[in-house]
C-alpha cells in the first residue's frame, strides 16, 4: 500500500475511534482530578453522571453523562423543599376550620405531618381542639395511602408510614422496652403487641404488632391507618376526651386556618432527616391548598414544568420523598433546579433548610467540608446520590450534581471516593 494511502487509511481509524463513546473531559478544572474519581475501583463498576458549575457561569467545570437519567433516590427531596420555598408558607397548614356551635368544631384536616408528632411537641391545633366536645372532621376519600414504585415489602419499615389526609404521630407507633416490659406511644397500641407467625413487624392489613421480629428497642412501625383509629386515638389523646364524626360536607371558612410549625425548622428536619413521610405530606398539603393534582406525581410534574418550561423532559417524578425507582432525572436538570433555588431564595434561606457539613446532618465522610458543603444525600439498594452547593477555597460558590446508579461497592466507599472528589475541587478551584 502506497504511503500516502496508508495515511489516509490511518487518519479514518483515528477518526472512527475518536468518535466513540467518551468521557466528558473537564473544561477548567485538572482533569486528572475527575478521571482518578471515575477510576476509583467503588465508582468504576457503576453508572456514574455528575456536573459541576460555578453559580451564574453558564459554561460547566466538569460534566460526565450529565444529561443520562438516573434514579435520585432521596435526591427528590431537593425538588421538595424547592416547591415548598417556591410556596412561601411560613408554616404548615394543618386545617381549615368553622365553629357549628359553642362545644362543636368542624374541621378539614390539610395532611399537616407535625401534628402530635414525637419531635414537633406542641402543637396549635392540639390546643384548639381541646376546647371542644365535639370534633367533625370532613373527609379525603381520593387519599392514596403509598406512592407508584414503592417496595411493598417496606410496609413495616420506619421509613415507609402510610401517607393520610389526617396524620397523627406521625402514622407511627414507638415501642420501647424497659426491664423486659413493654410499651407503646401512643399508648393505645399497647395491647395490640404479640408474638405471631409472620416474618415482618407488623401484620400486613392489621395493627398487631409481631414483638419477636423486633431486634432492637425503641422500635418505630408504622401503622395502618383507619378512621376509626383516627377517632380512637383523637379521643385518647385530647385531654376534653371529645366525640367525633366524619362526615363529607363542612361549612368551612376559608379564612380561618390553623397553621402549625415553622416551615424551615420542618423542612430542615425533612431533608437532615430524609423522612419521606413529610415530604409526601408537605406535597400533598401544598396540592389540596392549591387545588392541584392529589397524585403527588402529577402534582411535582405540573408544578415543574410551570416554574421552568422544558422544551425537553429532564426529569419525571412519581412521588415527592424518592422512595420510588421510576422517579428519573439527569444531573444537568438537577444542577439547573439547585442553581435556580439560590438565585431565587439566597445562601442564607437556603442553609436554614439544607444539612451541612456537620455530625448528625450529613453522613462522617462530609463532615470536613462543615458549612461549606450544603448538600443532600439520597440512598437505596444499588443507588447513590449527592447533589448541592460548595464553596471553593477562593470563596466561589458551586453548584453540583453526582447521580450514581447500579454500584455494587459498600455505599462507604462511595461517599468516601466523593469526599475525596470534593476536597480536590474545593482545594483546585
Amino acid at each position: 500500500m502506497p504511503d500516502r494511502q496508508k495515511l489516509v487509511f490511518c487518519f479514518i481509524l483515528f477518526f472512527l475511534f475518536s468518535c466513540g463513546a467518551k468521557r466528558t473531559v473537564p473544561l477548567v478544572l485538572h482533569k486528572n482530578v475527575f478521571e482518578i474519581f471515575l477510576e476509583d475501583p467503588a465508582i468504576r463498576s457503576a453508572q456514574c453522571g455528575f456536573i459541576f458549575k460555578e453559580v451564574g457561569n453558564k459554561t460547566p467545570l466538569a460534566t460526565e453523562r450529565e444529561h443520562t437519567f438516573f434514579t435520585p433516590a432521596s435526591n427528590t427531596k431537593i425538588v421538595t423543599t424547592y416547591l415548598m420555598l417556591e410556596s412561601s408558607w411560613d408554616s404548615t397548614k394543618t386545617a381549615r376550620y368553622a365553629l357549628t356551635s359553642k362545644n362543636a368544631i368542624c374541621i378539614e384536616p390539610m395532611g399537616d405531618p407535625t401534628f402530635l408528632h414525637r419531635d414537633f411537641p406542641g402543637h396549635p391545633m392540639y390546643d384548639l381542639l381541646s376546647k371542644f366536645d365535639t370534633i367533625f372532621i370532613k373527609k379525603d376519600t381520593t387519599f392514596l395511602k403509598y406512592g407508584k414504585g414503592w417496595s411493598w415489602d417496606d410496609y413495616d419499615r420506619y421509613f415507609m408510614p402510610e401517607m393520610s389526609f389526617f396524620p397523627v404521630y406521625g402514622n407511627t407507633v414507638l415501642i420501647q422496652k424497659t426491664d423486659s416490659v413493654l410499651s407503646t406511644d401512643p399508648p393505645l397500641f399497647v395491647d395490640s403487641l404479640q408474638e405471631i407467625d409472620l416474618p415482618f413487624r407488623r401484620h400486613y392489613t392489621q395493627n398487631v404488632f409481631n414483638v419477636g421480629q423486633i431486634s432492637k428497642f425503641p422500635a418505630i412501625i408504622p401503622f395502618v391507618t383507619q378512621d376509626s383509629l383516627l377517632s380512637d386515638l383523637l379521643r385518647d389523646t385530647l385531654p376534653n376526651h371529645p366525640q367525633i364524626y366524619f362526615v363529607k360536607t363542612c361549612p368551612v371558612d376559608t379564612d380561618m386556618m390553623i397553621k402549625g410549625k415553622p416551615m424551615d425548622s420542618v423542612l430542615l428536619y425533612f431533608m437532615v432527616n430524609s423522612d419521606n413521610f413529610i415530604g409526601e405530606q408537605l406535597v400533598y398539603t401544598l396540592a389540596k391548598n392549591g387545588g392541584g393534582a392529589r397524585d403527588p406525581g402529577i402534582f411535582i410534574n405540573n408544578s415543574l414544568d410551570t416554574l421552568f418550561q422544558d422544551s425537553v423532559m429532564s426529569f419525571r417524578f412519581y412521588d415527592a420523598s424518592g422512595l420510588s425507582r421510576y422517579n428519573q432525572v439527569t444531573p444537568a436538570w438537577m444542577a439547573k433546579l439547585l442553581e435556580s433555588q439560590w438565585q431565587r431564595f439566597g445562601h442564607d434561606k437556603i442553609k436554614s433548610v439544607y444539612p451541612v457539613g456537620k455530625k448528625g446532618q450529613l453522613p462522617d465522610e462530609f463532615i470536613i467540608f462543615g458549612d461549606d458543603l450544603m448538600a443532600k444525600t439520597g440512598s437505596m439498594r444499588n443507588v447513590f446520590a449527592l447533589s448541592g452547593y460548595l464553596k471553593s477555597a477562593s470563596g466561589k460558590w458551586l453548584v453540583f450534581s453526582i447521580l450514581i446508579n447500579g454500584l455494587n461497592s459498600p455505599q462507604k466507599n462511595i461517599r468516601a471516593a466523593i469526599s475525596s472528589l470534593l476536597q480536590d475541587i474545593r482545594k483546585k478551584y
